[in-house]
């Protein structure tokens, strides 16, 4: 019985939670509008959404996350290149990040 209860308590000593994961299109034209989801967020939390242009410019906005812990971003670039989206927690610790390339 003692063996039993020891791998019980290492199995659960090894699990983790799920990691965050941000996901939207990888390719996309310009004139379209890209739809970035993430999960695995915090639940019901205050977020940030920083999206950086091709340039270095970053724009931020602020979301919260939904009770199963999803939040969803709507990206139009004004420019064609590689775009990164991340997701912030409210204490400015990376979450989750993607990438998006607009092409002409």
């Amino acid at each position: 019985m003692a063996l039993v209860l020891l791998a019980a308590a290492a199995a659960t000593a090894g699990a983790q939670t799920p990691a965050a994961v941000l996901a939207g299109p990888s390719v996309i034209k310009l004139a379209e509008t890209a739809t970035v989801s993430g999960n695995g967020l915090p639940a019901n939390s205050a977020v940030t959404v920083v999206v950086t242009a091709p340039g270095g410019a970053k724009a931020s906005f602020g979301a919260v996350t939904d009770p199963q812990g999803r939040v969803s971003h709507r990206v139009a670039a004004n420019a064609s290149g590689r775009w990164e989206v991340a997701v912030h927690s409210s204490a400015g610790a990376e979450l989750a990040r993607t990438t998006i390339n607009f092409l002409p």
